[in-house]
């Protein structure tokens, strides 16, 4: 966003830039997930010290960014593979490769991955950023107005939270 590489980007840090417009639009629930595949033949962890003993799945620089899950990271369990994109992770959980932390709207919907209830599933507010000198700008405007209908119309699904019923 510094570089104008996009006129609107979507964080999941508010920024403090008061050169930017910001506007919340909801929250990503994301949580432990691994493949049925992989449970059967590693068994369910449920608590830290059985995690340990699991390999992760994680992202290139850290085992994962959202916070509630960071610690899962330091608890000696082997990072077996690193990426830098959410889907990719989601492609390695679901073939078997280890434990991630995957954001709930691709853990929850693909087939054969199943998340670690036991470890609950964190939330984190997730804004769209654009630069100020833009906060005028029809199209900008409208960007956002389809962002935010978009995110309220699936808020449910994009926060994690399980349906009832």
């Amino acid at each position: 966003m510094a570089h104008r590489e996009a006129e609107v980007a979507l964080r999941n840090v508010r920024p403090d830039q008061r050169s930017v417009t910001v506007k919340r639009m909801g929250f990503l629930g994301s949580a432990l997930y691994a493949s049925k595949g992989y449970l059967d033949a590693h068994g369910t962890p449920r608590t830290a010290d059985a995690l340990a003993q699991h390999a992760l799945v994680g992202w290139d620089r850290v085992f994962t960014f959202v916070p509630m899950f960071q610690w899962v990271g330091d608890t000696g369990a082997r990072i077996v593979l690193r990426v830098n994109d959410a889907a990719v992770l989601a492609d390695a959980v679901a073939a078997d490769a280890g434990i991630g932390v995957l954001p709930c709207l691709l853990g929850d919907e693909r087939e054969g991955v199943v998340r670690l209830d036991a470890f609950g599933h964190g939330r984190e507010a997730i804004y769209a950023v654009a630069p100020g000198e833009l906060r005028r700008s029809r199209r900008v405007r409208a960007v956002l107005d389809l962002v935010a209908e978009a995110w309220s119309k699936n808020a449910t699904r994009l926060d994690g939270q399980r349906r009832r019923g």
